[in-house]
């Protein structure tokens, strides 16, 4: 079982290593919007400071009506929208790549098992690519007409109040900028990232519903400072097979399957190997306040876990805060010492 568990984490580090031409054509595309509707407010600021040159001090409503002439909330919307349309058909590849290299592990890790086993060599690749929802746009479009309305929404804010106080026009379009880069680029990637790897662990899931003998599924973490509580507390559990991995966006968790008979086999729990870390490590892991919990044996790894299910990502998991699961004694962990 040992040898399934470090096949499965050194699978998922391939898939990592493989990078995503998704993430790498969104980081440009987003580059490209941020540059775009910087370059629009240094217009509109330059017309306003030029109005001021000319003995003319804009009011809030001269403001307004400028920016609205230069239709600036209009193109940050069509910039955002726009972004999307290089890279669903992407992302859809992508996904699909994934999808092939689970079917690929999966059929690997059932074998270092007992080659004896008879594997359902016959899934159908393209049945599974509609399963786990590949050919579903999924929420990335939708995201960002969303986003867009909102974030064309502050970056007139930005201009009409930097205009009315006489802010420069370059640290108004820096502030712009910005509003683009930190926050719809942030939940896209995030997106990106969480569709891919959720397709790969729904692709591997359905290879061993299919298998016979493989009676469930063990969760596998990286085990790294930058695992979370949920992922460490989870690392080594044995879930049925007809539950997806309940885990949080951006998860790179793996499934490794699990025979009849060894159901109950604690296996590589998280907690040892949690153990095995510095202080240091556990702080960045959990947090501070929660590995000082820990270490002090007020709380243990699976108290950290939630999960529940999300209406745009389908079964999810947290790490729950420390007041969450000690109430007021929280506060006698947060505080060094």
């Amino acid at each position: 079982m040992d040898d399934v568990t470090g096949a499965a984490r050194r699978f998922r580090d391939e898939a990592r290593r493989r990078g995503s031409p998704a993430r790498a054509t969104l980081a440009r595309r987003y580059a490209q919007v941020a540059a775009g509707v910087r370059r629009d407010a240094l217009d509109l600021g330059r017309a306003v400071a030029a109005m001021r040159a000319g003995g003319m001090e804009p009011t809030a409503e001269l403001v307004a009506a400028l920016r609205e002439t230069h239709e600036l909330r209009a193109r940050t919307n069509a910039r955002l929208v726009t972004v999307a349309d290089g890279v669903l058909d992407l992302l859809d590849r992508e996904t699909a790549r994934e999808v092939r290299h689970a079917l690929r592990d999966a059929r690997a890790l059932v074998r270092l098992r007992d080659r004896s086993r008879t594997l359902a060599q016959l899934i159908d690749e393209t049945s599974v690519l509609n399963m786990v929802g590949v050919t579903e746009r999924g929420p990335l479009r939708e995201l960002l007409v969303a986003r867009a309305g909102r974030d064309a929404d502050a970056v007139a804010r930005v201009l009409v109040d930097g205009m009315v106080r006489g802010r420069t026009t370059q640290a108004m379009a820096a502030d712009v900028s910005g509003l683009i880069t930190h926050g719809s680029h942030a939940d896209a990637l995030r997106i990106v990232r969480t569709e891919t790897h959720r397709a790969r662990r729904e692709a591997a899931r359905i290879t061993y519903l299919r298998t016979p003998g493989v009676v469930g599924w063990r969760w596998v973490c990286s085990l790294t400072s930058r695992s979370c509580g949920l992922c460490w507390g989870m690392h080594g559990q044995v879930l049925p097979l007809n539950q997806p991995m309940p885990t949080h966006p951006n998860c790179s968790c793996e499934l490794a399957p699990v025979w009849a008979g060894e159901e109950t086999d604690p296996g590589e729990l998280g907690t040892a190997l949690f153990d095995a870390l510095t202080p240091a490590e556990q702080d960045q892991a959990i947090g501070a306040a929660a590995a000082r919990a820990y270490r002090a044996g007020a709380i243990t790894l699976p108290d950290l876990a939630r999960t529940g299910r999300s209406p745009q990502w389908g079964p999810t998991g947290r790490q729950a805060s420390l007041r969450e699961v000690l109430g007021d004694r929280a506060q006698d962990f947060y505080r060094a010492g």
